[in-house]
């Protein structure tokens, strides 16, 4: 998992390494925000303004040595897969979409310090 698109949200860039992967995301997105203008200082202009909230789970790992999760006190952790949870904002701007995403990475047992992602898409241009 060492791309910069971060499809794994909560986990770290080259913290996982292997010759297979797996990667599940879900996610619920609503309107946050209808419109919203401003004219001062700049004036600015924002439409359909969507919130998510999502949960990603997924590895890179070596297929002959792979334990997902392990079984304890009734319930169970991730060993091997790694989850992140959060929320974040999407702004479609025309040309560009920008996302800004807050995940905490968790393990079922234990969450972590929260991440921050930014990210602005282009892919609409080409």
């Amino acid at each position: 998992m060492s791309s910069f698109v971060w499809p794994l949200r909560g986990a770290d860039v080259f913290e996982m390494a292997g010759d297979s992967y797996v990667l599940a995301n879900v996610a619920f997105r609503f309107p946050l925000l209808r419109q919203l203008a401003m004219g001062w200082p700049l004036p600015l202009f924002f439409q359909n303004v969507q919130g998510e909230l999502f949960l990603d789970v997924g590895s890179a790992f070596n297929r002959d040595s792979f334990e997902p999760w392990e079984a304890r006190d009734g319930g169970f952790e991730l060993r091997d897969l790694k989850a992140g949870y959060g929320l974040g904002v999407r702004v479609n701007m025309g040309l560009a979409l920008f996302r800004y995403d807050l995940a905490w990475p968790t393990d079922f047992a234990e969450t972590g310090h929260p991440r921050q992602y930014f990210s602005i898409d282009f892919t609409g241009l080409f």
